[in-house]
């Protein structure tokens, strides 16, 4: 995935210990493979990531157009390389500074999708010294894999850090937590593959939630809930529509907790603890 411009470079690891990209990148160039998984892992890893604004436009990331793939967003691995451009094609304000712009992967990945809808064709990393592209319809399936990945193994460990701290206060973080998730995944019912599954915990109704993908097709495949056809059914819901659902699943049959991640490392959330909207 991607395509490089050219500077030969061996190091892979930086003065300060971190991994270097501009150097993975060199590498790649050269058609080394695994140089190249190693830099985009290092990319999807990045807290965040970096754009320069227009002059016209600050707040909207520089697009340019690349010679073989059309129109490309640029971004940048962190601020310096991201101000390093700006100077160098003087897009600055009044103030000599730069129109710099700083996304955390979730939100990055939601506007590129929003420029892919608008007919932009690739993302640029770093063009300025070297560069390490990919197209978008590429791209975004796979940060999309990335980021699923990531949510899983993160609130594995939450929960796993919460039990050993014997509740209580640690599992109010990852109820936040959870709360801070753009999207919650239920598993459709065998009977009525369009609504949230429930089954019966401890003697109570409970609704089966998940933070991610993962998880929610492990818990499909473990408790033999594919449909007729085989397939599943997956049901990812906005946060807002998840706990609106929620809700009347408390108010209107009684339900009275969502169980999350079950067959995992699982954590239980009392559903009269929601806000209700209605």
């Amino acid at each position: 995935m991607g395509w490089f411009n050219r500077r030969k470079d061996s190091t892979t690891i930086a003065a300060d210990g971190s991994i270097d990209i501009d150097a993975l990148t060199n590498q790649a160039s050269q058609g080394d493979d695994t140089a190249q998984q190693s830099a985009w892992k290092a990319i999807f890893e990045l807290p965040a990531w970096h754009f320069v604004g227009d002059r016209e436009r600050p707040k909207a990331p520089v697009v340019i157009h690349h010679a073989q793939q059309g129109s490309c967003v640029l971004a940048f691995t962190d601020a310096e390389h991201a101000a390093r451009y700006a100077r160098e094609r003087h897009l600055l304000n009044e103030q000599g500074e730069t129109f710099h712009i700083e996304m955390r992967i979730p939100n990055a990945l939601a506007y590129l999708k929003q420029l892919g809808e608008r007919g932009v064709k690739g993302i640029l990393f770093n063009i300025s010294p070297v560069g390490l592209g990919a197209v978008l319809s590429d791209f975004i399936p796979e940060i999309e894999r990335v980021l699923q990945h990531q949510i899983a193994n993160r609130f594995d460990e939450l929960v796993k850090r919460a039990h050993a701290q014997g509740g209580g206060t640690a599992f109010r973080e990852v109820w936040a937590e959870a709360h801070s998730l753009t999207t919650w995944y239920f598993v459709g019912d065998k009977q009525m593959p369009d609504r949230p599954y429930l089954n019966i915990v401890n003697g109570e109704p409970a609704v089966f939630a998940f933070t991610d993908e993962i998880h929610a097709l492990r818990f499909i495949k473990e408790e033999g809930l594919q449909l007729d056809d085989g397939s599943a059914s997956l049901l990812g819901y906005p946060l807002p529509l998840a706990l609106e659902t929620l809700v009347r699943l408390y108010k209107e049959h009684h339900v009275p907790r969502v169980v999350f991640n079950s067959n995992s490392e699982y954590f239980i959330g009392f559903l009269k603890d929601l806000p209700d909207k209605s």
